[in-house]
Order: C-alpha cells, then sequence, then structure tokens
C-alpha cells in the first residue's frame, strides 16, 4: 500500500462480484473515494486477496478451478489462472510483496504457484495445456496452469511467500 492510498477490497451484494474503495489523502484533508465494482465469476466469490500494494486482487469463486486477477483501482481483469479442473475449496491466496508471484491453497491438499505477469525473460512461465489451439473452442484449453505444485497433508494449508520462498502453514 502506498503511502498516498489506501485500498480496500470485499465481495459487492451481487454474487460474484466485488468492491473495491479506494481513500486518497488530499491537501485540504478532506479526501478523496473511488469505487469499483466489477464481475469477478458467475458464481460466489469464496476467496479473495489484495496485493500488498493494494493494485491486484485475485479472486476464486466456491468452484475453487480458477483464479482471476484483477487490477484493483480500475476493475480490469489482468489474467485468468487455473488450479484445476474438478471443484475444490481455495483454503488460501496470496501474492508475494513483488507482484511476480500467486499461490493457492486448495482442499485437495495441494499449493498451486503461478506467475502473475507472463515474462519470457525470468525462465518462468505458467504451463499451457497441449490443446491450447482448441481455446477458441473451449476455453478450458487456453488456461494458464501453475508452473508448479506441490502437496501438503492438510487440507486447510495456507500459505504466503516471503524472500521469493513459499511458505506452507499446517495444523
Amino acid at each position: 500500500m502506498s503511502e498516498e492510498n489506501c485500498v480496500f477490497a470485499f465481495p459487492h451484494v451481487n454474487v460474484g462480484w466485488a468492491q473495491t474503495v479506494q481513500l486518497s489523502p488530499s491537501q485540504d484533508g478532506n479526501g478523496e473515494k473511488v469505487v469499483k465494482e466489477f464481475k469477478c465469476h458467475n458464481t460466489a466469490l469464496h476467496a479473495m486477496k489484495l496485493s500488498q500494494n493494494g493494485e491486484i486482487l485475485a479472486t476464486a469463486s466456491n468452484k475453487g478451478t480458477l483464479v482471476r486477477l484483477f487490477n484493483a483501482l480500475t476493475g480490469e481483469q489482468l489474467s485468468e489462472v487455473r488450479r484445476g479442473a474438478d471443484q475444490a475449496v481455495i483454503t488460501d491466496l496470496s501474492i508475494d510483496p513483488t507482484n511476480m508471484y500467486i499461490t493457492a491453497a486448495s482442499d485437495k491438499g495441494t499449493i498451486h504457484i503461478f506467475k502473475i505477469h507472463d515474462d519470457k525473460q525470468s525462465g518462468v512461465e505458467n504451463k499451457k495445456s497441449s490443446l491450447s489451439a482448441f481455446s477458441k473452442v473451449v476455453g478450458y484449453f487456453g488456461s494458464k496452469w501453475s508452473f508448479s505444485q506441490f502437496r501438503v497433508k492438510d487440507s486447510q494449508a495456507k500459505c504466503a511467500i516471503v524472500d521469493n520462498k513459499i511458505i506452507a502453514i499446517t495444523t
């Protein structure tokens, strides 16, 4: 979060929608409030995470198959990543402090790691289906999949990214 802005994110009253409120101090002390409302999923939101600087909002629905990333200040969708094909409960989302990576933990006992922005220079890219040529017909094949994942014993794991290290907390 920058010193100039304070951003809050929460589910909207409409199912599958999110709302962000950006508070910006002004020189006269009255401040300015910018409210954005945007559709994230067709079903209810189950998990949300706002990046530390308040720029990126990650959301997952109660289906738990997709994580969508939005510009929290404009509502523009930045990308969509796929956790899996079968339904799951997303137990935690975590965005690293540099806004490069996001993790998604699920009740399947897996933690998936995604790049937020594709750039081939880093040498790390999200995976794509070998059938991605069919993505215009079936959107599923065009999804970006995690570049890495690991399994934990606990189905309620929490995860964090600190100093480029992924920390999984289980009970």
